[in-house]
């Protein structure tokens, strides 16, 4: 029987919004480090929606952990390092190298989905060969190097709700309509674009955030799946600069971005039209420029996790229905991470 969510959900592919059965005993999300001092703190889970982290055990892994995903059909997910290394699980907790892998070595910072007929893993990256910086998997064994535009596509693989897939980096903006099989370029946004998210009400709705210095904070939003792109209204005193990631809340509407100055809210005054009524400045701390984030629709939460140097790392979250923000510092866990990634890899309870 499937999932009561949709398939890939996870908060770095972006499914949103996020379905799981608060106070279940299998990990609601998982944080994972990409440049981790002690090796028994490379990843991090949550049964709360984030507001408590323990450590996963998981092997040393050669290269930092960009993605996970969980399949229902084979009843185990799989996290992929940059260097190519899978490891399973079967409750989200206990990881273990999977015997026989055999992807190369791509620098897979996009991380791993699995799309949306449950017959494939996907990961992109930004190291490899040029033109071929996608793969696929059935197992997370055996894996397929897929054809690109030319570019890197290291920010992150997202699935949304009809089943496309798109993703983006310095090479601009991709996207596959066959389950990450064939890839082909969409119009880009912008410049390098860091972090990109889609509409759960409208999914063909989606919004990208730029951070060079052509861009910096730049937010731009397509209708039609990225055909074409309109630049985010932005006023002289509102204009936050290095927007690293986004999430969006489908029940109001806003996009949510966070990066040196702190996460903005991309106001607006219908879930069905795009955000375009300015920025407000709701955090001021300052977000890592690793960070990630995504909305979880039970407990009507934004959260965004991010790395705070030899500290370990941060959870940064608000309740919208109480409307107050809260940060917590993890010391023991994720330490000295360059960034981190924030998943939901939709574990069943057992």
């Amino acid at each position: 029987m499937a999932p009561p969510w949709p398939l890939g959900s996870n908060l770095d592919s972006r499914v949103s919004p996020i379905r799981r059965t608060v106070g279940s005993t299998a990990p609601m999300l998982l944080a994972m480090g990409s440049a981790v001092a002690t090796p028994a703190n490379y990843a991090a889970y949550s049964f709360d929606g984030g507001d408590t982290f323990a450590a996963c055990v998981v092997p040393d892994p050669a290269g930092g952990l960009f993605g996970g995903a969980y399949s229902p059909s084979l009843g185990y997910g799989i996290m992929v390092s940059a260097t190519g290394e899978v490891f399973r699980s079967f409750d989200g907790i206990t990881w273990a190298a999977l015997a026989g892998n055999d992807l190369t070595n791509g620098n897979w910072q996009g991380g791993v989905i699995r799309n949306g007929d449950d017959s494939l893993f996907v990961t992109t990256g930004l190291g490899g060969t040029d033109t071929l910086r996608a793969a696929t998997s059935p197992d997370g064994v055996t894996w397929t190097l897929r054809t690109t535009p030319t570019g890197t596509f290291g920010s992150v693989c997202r699935i949304s709700s009809n089943g496309k897939i798109v993703a983006c980096g310095a090479g601009g903006i991709i996207r596959s309509l066959d389950g990450g099989i064939t890839w082909a370029a969409i119009t880009s946004a912008g410049d390098t674009n860091s972090d990109i998210a889609y509409r759960e009400n409208v999914p063909d709705y989606l919004h990208v955030a730029g951070n060079t210095s052509a861009d910096a904070g730049d937010t731009y939003f397509s209708s039609n799946f990225g055909g074409a792109w309109t630049r985010m209204l932005r006023d002289a005193l509102n204009d936050p600069p290095n927007l690293q990631a986004i999430a969006i809340d489908p029940l109001r509407g806003h996009v949510y971005q966070g990066g040196a100055t702190g996460i903005w809210r991309g106001n607006c005054n219908n879930p069905n039209n795009p955000p375009n009524l300015g920025w407000t400045n709701v955090y001021a701390g300052a977000v890592g420029s690793g960070c990630r984030a995504g909305y979880l629709v039970e407990l009507d939460k934004i959260i965004f996790v991010d790395h705070s140097g030899s500290a370990g790392f941060q959870v940064h979250q608000n309740t919208l229905s109480e409307g107050v923000w809260s940060t917590q510092d993890y010391p023991l866990l994720l330490v000295n991470t360059a960034r981190v990634r924030l998943q939901f890899l939709g574990f069943p309870p057992p």
